[in-house]
Formats: C-alpha cells, sequence, structure tokens
C-alpha cells in the first residue's frame, strides 16, 4: 500500500539574526606567518584560503574550525603562526540540556534542509558508531548513553528504498503519516500566533500533523483543521468545541496536574470520557498523553481495554525552554520505559492495537530513531522546532515582555519578528533534513521502513 507523500520542498531560509554560523573556535594567524600555503593544503574543512596577489592569509572561516582536536594547520606551520582560542559567543548559547552544538545543528538544518555534523564529528551511518555519543552531545547519559551498532553484516540499503511511513491507530479511524516524527501539543495561549500557523502550514506539506492545547480554534487555523491534534484535558467542558468533530486526533492529557489518568482516575472514568469524545467526533483517533513511570506498562494494557487509540509517553526531560515549562517534577527517562511498556504490549498480544508516541526533548534525528528502536512507533518533537524558529534556551520565556526572539510571545512587537511563511519553511527544511538522516539510518542498518526498527533496541543499539 502506497503510503503519503511529502509534497514540501528545501528552500532557503535564513535566520536573519543570526547572519554567520556561530563558530565554535576562533582561528588566530599571527604576524609571523609567512604565507607558504602549507595550512590551506592541509585544512580538511576549507577553513584557510588565499586570495591571489594578497600578501596575507584570507580572514579565517572560522565557524568551519575543529580547533585544536584537528590542529592540522598548526602542525605544518614553519613559523607557529596559529592559536585557536574558544569563540564566547558559542559559549553563550544554548543550557545544559541543549548545548551550542545542538542548536547550531538544528539551525543549519532550517535553514538548509541538511542535518549538519561536519564540524563536530566526522563519523556517519554505516561505521561502527554514530555521531551522537557523549563528545557531541555533553552527557553520557539519556538517549546519549545509546548508539547505533552498524554491522557490515546487515544488508545495507540505499535511502531512496526505506519507508518513514507511520500509521497512527487501526481501521477506519487509521491516521497515516509521511513521516515518524511530528509537533507535539504545545500550548496556545502564550505561543506567537504566526508561529502556530507556520507550524499548521508545515504539517500540511509534509503530510504529517501538529498538535494544539486550546479550548477553542482561532479562525486563521481552521483551513488545516485535517492536520491539527487537538489537545482537551479530563473535563466536558473542553468537548463543546465543535470543531473538535474535524480532528483527525483527539489527545486527551492525564498527568499529575490534571488529576490523572495514573492518579485520581479511574479506568471506568476515562472509558466514559472517551466515550463522550466519540459522540463528539466518531471518527477521530484518540490518544491518551500521560507521565512516563514505573505504572506506564499497566497504563498501556489500561489504555488497550478501554479502547484508546494511541498512548503519547511524556519523558522527565521535556526539553522545552526552561522559562516557558519547568522541568517535569515527576516520571522517567523514557528510555527506561519504552522497553517495558513495549514488551508488555507484545506479551499481550496487543503490541499492533496500541500505537505508542514518545515525547522527551528529542535534539536530532538519532533521537528520534533511538526511541523508535527502544519500542516507540513514533515521535512527538518539542524544543526541536522552536530551536529551528530561533530559540537559544536564554530562559526569558516568561520574562517581560517574552521571548527575545519573537517565538513565545504575545507582544506586537516580538510576535512581527517571525512569518507564518517563514516560520512554516524553517520547519518544512528541519523535518525533511532529520528524515533524510532517518533514511540514511534505516539503510545502513539494512531496514526497509521504520516499523522494521521498532523494538529492536537488543539488536540494533549498544550502550557507550
Amino acid at each position: 500500500m502506497t503510503g503519503p507523500e511529502v509534497k514540501a520542498r528545501v528552500r532557503s531560509a535564513p535566520y536573519e539574526r543570526l547572519r554567520r554560523p556561530v563558530p565554535r573556535w576562533r582561528v588566530e594567524v599571527l604576524d609571523r606567518c609567512i604565507v607558504c600555503g602549507l595550512c590551506i593544503q592541509v585544512c580538511p574543512m576549507g577553513v584557510l584560503s588565499l586570495t591571489s596577489g594578497l600578501r596575507r592569509l584570507d580572514p579565517p572561516r572560522h565557524e568551519l574550525c575543529l580547533g585544536p582536536a584537528c590542529g592540522e594547520c598548526a602542525s605544518v606551520c614553519p613559523t607557529d603562526a596559529f592559536e585557536f582560542h574558544p569563540a564566547s559567543d558559542w559559549e553563550a548559547l544554548g543550557d545544559d540540556f541543549w548545548n551550542a552544538a545542538l542548536i547550531e545543528s538544528v539551525n543549519r538544518a532550517a535553514e538548509g534542509g541538511r542535518f549538519y555534523e561536519g564540524v563536530w564529528v566526522s563519523r556517519t551511518p554505516g561505521e561502527a558508531t554514530t555521531p551522537t555519543g557523549p563528545e557531541v552531545m555533553g552527557a553520557d547519559e539519556g538517549l546519549d548513553a545509546w548508539e547505533f551498532a552498524f554491522s557490515a553484516a546487515d544488508r545495507a540499503l540505499t535511502p531512496d528504498e526505506v519507508s518513514l511511513n507511520l500509521t497512527l491507530g487501526q481501521g477506519d479511524r487509521a491516521v497515516r503519516m509521511a513521516l515518524p516524527f511530528y509537533g507535539a501539543t504545545l500550548p496556545m495561549e502564550r505561543l506567537n500566533p504566526n508561529v502556530i500557523l507556520g507550524r499548521a502550514k508545515a504539517a500540511t506539506s509534509l503530510g504529517i500533523l501538529t498538535g494544539v492545547a486550546t479550548s477553542g480554534l482561532p479562525e486563521e487555523l481552521k483551513g488545516f483543521t485535517g492536520a491539527l491534534i487537538r489537545r482537551v484535558g479530563p473535563d466536558m467542558a473542553a468537548l463543546q468545541d465543535e470543531s473538535l468533530a474535524e480532528a483527525p486526533v483527539i489527545e486527551l492529557r492525564f498527568g499529575p496536574d490534571d488529576r490523572g489518568f495514573h492518579g485520581v482516575h479511574t479506568l471506568a472514568d476515562v472509558r466514559e470520557l472517551i466515550g463522550w469524545v466519540r459522540t463528539v467526533a466518531p471518527g477521530a483517533l484518540i490518544a491518551l498523553r500521560v507521565m512516563a513511570g514505573d505504572d506506564t506498562p499497566d497504563v498501556a494494557i489500561g489504555a488497550v481495554a478501554i479502547g484508546a487509540d494511541a498512548l503519547v509517553i511524556e519523558g522527565i526531560r521535556g526539553g522545552l525552554p526552561g522559562g516557558w515549562e519547568k522541568q517535569r517534577p515527576l516520571g522517567a527517562p523514557l528510555e527506561s520505559v519504552l522497553p517495558e511498556v513495549h514488551r508488555a504490549l507484545s506479551d499481550a498480544g496487543q503490541r499492533d492495537v496500541l500505537t505508542v508516541i514518545g515525547c522527551d526533548g528529542v535534539r536530532s534525528p538519532y533521537d528520534v530513531f533511538k526511541l523508535i528502536a527502544l519500542g516507540a512507533d513514533g515521535v512527538a518533537l518539542e524544543a526541536a522546532e522552536l530551536v529551528a524558529l530561533g530559540c537559544t534556551r536564554c530562559g526569558m520565556c516568561s520574562t517581560g515582555i517574552g521571548c527575545p526572539s519573537g517565538i513565545i510571545t504575545r507582544e506586537p512587537a516580538l510576535t512581527g519578528l517571525i512569518s507564518a511563511e517563514w516560520a512554516a519553511q524553517r520547519l518544512i527544511n528541519l523535518y525533511l533534513a532529520w528524515a533524510g538522516m532517518g533514511s540514511r539510518i534505516l539503510a545502513a542498518l539494512g531496514l526497509p521502513d521504520v516499523h522494521a526498527l521498532r523494538g529492536r533496541a537488543e539488536r540494533y543499539l549498544v550502550r557507550v
């Protein structure tokens, strides 16, 4: 069966407020340079050049420099004319979870539709390891503790032979997407309306969905209802919104702040709520959104019993900007929960009945496909979309008039910094870049489709 197609195409969408890529190192060429040209010959990244007729090197392309880890130019220089200094603007980017390398990688993908990794690592799918170890992500825990186990024994495919299609649910309510990752449901109350509209436009062009959490649907989004996941809380008032009838997916969020599914509500309560949703939107797929915890495998089995179609599991890390949403206070990391959920559903013979979506601070395409290998069917992106639109993790989301990049704000002076068309293209470029990398990963593993990777961590992942 032919799956949905991606109609979108990559188009340049530069981020005007960062006109040049942010360098990690600054290369200083001292006055004792004799312009012999040996450094230009050995530099693997094209940092150095010489314009004919000049008596000094051209200004270095600092953003391409690998720094002391490479040092080829310094090793051949006869006058010892090179020095490397950490770039102060690089050090100012990001936070403990999103470091500068990750922010720059997402920005380059959003600008030109290509996943960028060459400045920090040179390894690619098909070799022994992947470029997602501690030296890149800055941590030796979480998803960074896993690498793909590429093996020469795997029958390598070409990326064009790989399918990334994902089907949510089953039967008449099944929703087919062109990619196994999509935009998570984000609160709309403080998000720039142009960002909200841009997400909807991008999802429509990509053949995927994007999530909105709101009690009503703004007029400008009513032309995109077929691409919107609608999140509502566990109360009947939210079901009075007539536009819910057109939603392909309705997400019911249950957590500590919602008197949640593994909290006060019983399975009978949730079953009743699902029944009311079916009355309002009989054709919609019903997804339950819960926090990851020790009881999540039991929750998954219960979700099947009460008629849910999908389970969206939030990991403890979250990943949204710290000034907008604090780190989730309860729960567990997805890498420990997903394998148990996958095993519990498989043992019960219900694995293909319930679609499992992971949502836990995904920062690269490697994270997406690691979560799938650990047991998810697909992945919902949170902060990655915002980083693609200019978020630098400055933490000012809830201060003063809000985000200085115009992402999380309703201040007129700032919302105009982002147009819906520019936001849509940036997100299209990001998704296509990550999809291209995902196809390469699956091809190198010899897997024809993303479904073949699901729950195969023991075969395709190794601990760092």
